[in-house]
């Protein structure tokens, strides 16, 4: 059923339950840390000022109600140092932001499948967090350890660009590395 000769790859984005909202990294932390703080510091002034127990009591709420939120992201940050992960996301935890098309990013998950041409089934998938780009290598190496040869050909789209990962293509299609007589080096990038 499979033949082995020629494969394809590419990738699928489905969008997490996640919101660009609710994922965090540590430049959007700090912003949002810097705003509260100018904020605190503005209704500190204000509460200077104020004359009245009512107009103070106000201002004490707004002050509370943002030294939570500043504790909210403090309590985020914490989570970025500990887990040495660049994001978070709150309501998808395993959703990440990714880069989809130049600068625009989607909360979601990219499904790499590489498939064999004779019947179009698929030979291997699999879930990540990272955009086209740097994948192409992991999914030939995996093509070649399911075969078992690396004898056959691959075809990507443009979004596979990295000269990194054709490097590593090239390599896994060399016989001194792999132990094979031969590669069709026929990557194509239109």
């Amino acid at each position: 059923m499979i033949g082995g000769l020629l494969l394809a790859g590419d990738g699928t984005r489905l969008r997490a339950q996640n919101s660009k909202n609710n994922n965090y990294n540590q430049n959007k932390i700090d912003r949002h840390i810097g705003y509260i703080d100018s904020k605190l510091e503005e209704y500190t002034a204000m509460l200077a000022d104020a004359e009245g127990d009512e107009e103070k009591e106000e201002i004490e709420e707004k002050i509370a109600e943002k030294q939570q939120r500043r504790a909210s992201y403090q309590k985020l940050e914490k989570e970025l140092k500990e887990t040495g992960e660049k994001q978070i996301s709150t309501s998808d935890p395993q959703s990440r932001q990714i880069m989809v098309r130049g600068v625009i990013s989607e909360v979601c998950y990219n499904i790499q499948s590489t498939v064999d041409a004779k019947n179009k089934i698929p030979i291997n998938y699999q879930v990540t967090n990272e955009n086209d780009n740097g994948a192409m290598g992991n999914m030939v190496r995996r093509a070649k350890s399911i075969l078992g040869k690396n004898d056959f050909s691959v075809l990507f789209d443009k979004g596979y660009h990295k000269g990194k990962e054709l490097d590593i293509v090239q390599r896994v299609g060399d016989k001194n590395l792999c132990g094979h007589s031969r590669y069709t080096k026929n990557i194509t990038s239109p």
